[in-house]
């Protein structure tokens, strides 16, 4: 069974990639490059007492399964460095996430590595509480290195606990080794003396020894044994004093830090409420954001209706213009037409009243030459005066009296 748990990270999510040469997966399923270990450990041991920290950097990969390959590292600059413990900053992960844009393209930030300088490969309650909280995936690793010890450790959170983990490194260059400063034998921590004046201390004794084995001085060796006893037991008081100091210090910073994960447990939940209730809120807006979208769309629909309407419209008042205009230019002819015929008409007029005139002046004429003939006898003489050829003729005028026409 893996320690590391990859179950949730589906192939799609991975970067088809052969393990590196000269390794394999172990239950951690984590791969680390050596260069990285390296460059990490230079990191730590530029800071022998107190922690530095920073990310690693990597990329899950698929090799037959899920694995995860960390090529890369970035240095936690600006974090908070107090006794015993180191704080990622709002600067710190500001200029991490810069680096891994800049000098990372296509990384992602996989897990995290700090120091402990002289007390040990452990996680501390900060250390586990800044794991749960930026690194939550169940196969992101805490690296931890003591630079004083150069010992290290990867851990991984298995079920609620973090658990140490041995994981492959690809020997991509030689491991950087130091020796240690200090060496644990039984209970006691043994100062490895390896200072010029350790060496000449040594010639000392050797020279002692000699001149006590020539001259038999069994009294001046062992008094030269008991002092450098002496010494190395005051020295070894010292770096425990000094190493109980630090404990000391740490049991009251975790104390410390105990307390404001606490006050932090207490934020939280009111954080989660104060999330939880800004969610309903939201999921209210986009209710009442459909449904302005819906009445949106609605009014656009009967917008378009009315458009269609209104060019309608626009097409038969055209229509009705054209048939007005027509109109106005047949009633402009038939006007014209009008006025030609009321003129022929008051010609017409004119000329019947001219021609009443005229009658009226020859019926006049006739009545007044009616009046001037003498009455005729029954044989109907012609008058005197008057022609034989004339009595039997009538004036021209006298067809015009209806009364002669019978």
């Amino acid at each position: 069974m893996s320690m590391a748990d990859f179950s949730a990270v589906r192939k799609e999510e991975c970067r088809e990639a052969e393990l590196p040469e000269g390794c394999e997966l172990g239950d951690s399923r984590t791969v680390v490059l050596q260069s990285v270990v390296n460059e990490i450990k230079e990191h730590g041991r530029s800071s022998m007492h107190a922690e530095v920290c920073g990310v690693l950097v990597g990329s899950l990969c698929w090799d037959g399964g899920p694995y995860l390959l960390v090529d890369g590292r970035i240095e936690g600059r600006h974090a908070s460095h107090q006794s015993g413990s180191v704080t990622f900053t709002s600067e710190t992960w500001e200029y991490i996430h810069e680096e891994l844009a800049a000098k990372h393209p296509g990384r992602i930030i996989v897990g995290w590595y700090h120091t402990h300088p002289g007390f040990g490969i452990f996680l501390s309650n900060m250390d586990a509480f800044i794991h749960e909280n930026f690194f939550s995936f169940p196969w992101e690793p805490a690296y931890v290195f003591d630079p004083q010890a150069e010992t290290d450790g990867f851990f991984f959170r298995i079920g609620t606990e973090l658990v140490k983990e041995e994981v492959s490194v690809a020997p991509d260059v030689e491991p950087n080794v130091k020796k240690p400063l200090f060496s644990a034998q039984t209970d006691k921590i043994v100062i490895e003396d390896s200072s010029s004046a350790g060496r000449s201390l040594r010639l000392v004794s050797f020279a002692a020894l000699l001149i006590a084995a020539i001259f038999a001085g069994v009294s001046v060796v062992a008094f030269i044994n008991l002092h450098e006893k002496e010494v190395a037991e005051r020295s070894n008081t010292r770096t425990i004093e000094s190493l109980r100091r630090d404990v000391a210090a740490k049991e009251d910073e975790i104390r410390r830090h105990q307390s404001n994960e606490k006050e932090w447990v207490v934020c939280k939940k009111t954080y989660e409420h104060e999330i939880a209730g800004l969610r309903i809120k939201v999921t209210t807006v986009e209710t009442e954001q459909k449904k302005i979208e819906s009445q949106k769309q609605r009014i656009q629909s009967e917008n378009e209706a009315i458009k269609d309407e209104i060019a309608k419209l626009k097409a038969e008042r055209g229509k009705n213009e054209k048939s007005i205009e027509e109109l106005e230019k047949r009633l402009v002819l038939q006007n014209r037409e009008k006025e030609g015929i009321e003129a022929d008409l008051v010609a017409a007029r004119a000329k019947a009243e001219d021609l009443e005139r005229q009658i009226a002046e020859r019926e006049a004429q006739q009545a007044a030459s009616n009046d001037a003939l003498p009455l005729g006898g029954e044989g109907d003489s012609p008058s005197p005066g008057t022609s034989p050829g004339m009595a039997g003729e009538r004036h021209w005028y006298d067809v015009l009296k209806f009364w002669n026409w019978f």
